[in-house]
């Protein structure tokens, strides 16, 4: 009966066993996407990510329900949520595995209307 709350996101990943390598490129990477024309961020994003699905797109998700069910990206969404708009984060819960990444777009949707919209996007 309420819109569903659909957030878009770009991120980089940082993963390897090397917990101190991970915390200082992700931190190079931070810095240099709040710094970076918006026309550079999806080239940093697409060369800096460790996930091979995100590098031909520039790092970006698909939108994704925040408000459907359960959400496992709670933790690093509402992290997200709480930086200023456009600017990217690190959220590092395990060393092993950063996330450097930002929220582009939020937008509710009527549930009747989720395939026209993910079409759109």
């Amino acid at each position: 009966s309420k819109p569903l709350e659909f957030v878009s996101l770009e991120m980089a990943l940082i993963r390897s066993e090397d917990e101190a390598a991970n915390v200082k490129k992700a931190d190079e990477i931070l810095a240099k996407l709040n710094s970076a024309k918006s026309s550079e961020i999806s080239d940093i994003l697409a060369e800096a990510t460790d996930d091979v699905g995100r590098k031909p797109i520039g790092g970006k998700l698909e939108p994704f329900c925040t408000n459907c069910n359960s959400n496992p990206l709670e933790d690093i969404i509402e992290a997200t949520k709480k930086a200023p708009k456009g600017e990217f984060i690190k959220y590092d819960k395990d060393p092993r595995m950063i996330y450097v990444l930002r929220i582009t777009d939020t937008e509710k949707v009527n549930a009747k209307r989720v395939a026209k919209y993910y079409t759109s996007v």
